[in-house]
């Protein structure tokens, strides 16, 4: 994930990963899912991309028993800071919304 994300966006990520581990969780990825990552807005030391997420086709689940945990949010916006790093962009900050991008 260092090669992708640094700052909050990593810290985010890792701290995700770690409560899911804890719990027993995990995400699967059901037939139908793809990211809609759309630019919105692009500069030689910046850029930010949004993406709306349909939590639905990467449900939550109970690693041992396979159930799909209950997820308040079913559809959420997903607004990444990108700042450039050696040869490629990393994300740096990542915010939620509760709704369309």
């Amino acid at each position: 994930m260092i090669r992708h994300a640094n700052g909050q966006a990593l810290d985010w990520a890792q701290a995700v990963i770690r409560g899911y581990a804890a719990r027993g969780w995990v995400r699967t990825i059901e037939k139908g899912y793809a990211p809609h990552p759309q630019v919105t807005r692009r500069s030689s030391d910046a850029a930010q991309v949004v993406d709306p997420q349909d939590w639905t086709l990467w449900p939550l689940k109970d690693r041992h028993t396979g159930q799909i945990l209950p997820n308040i949010e079913t559809r959420q916006c997903i607004t990444a800071g990108l700042t450039p790093h050696d040869s490629t962009w990393q994300v740096t900050t990542l915010v939620f919304t509760h709704d369309r991008c």
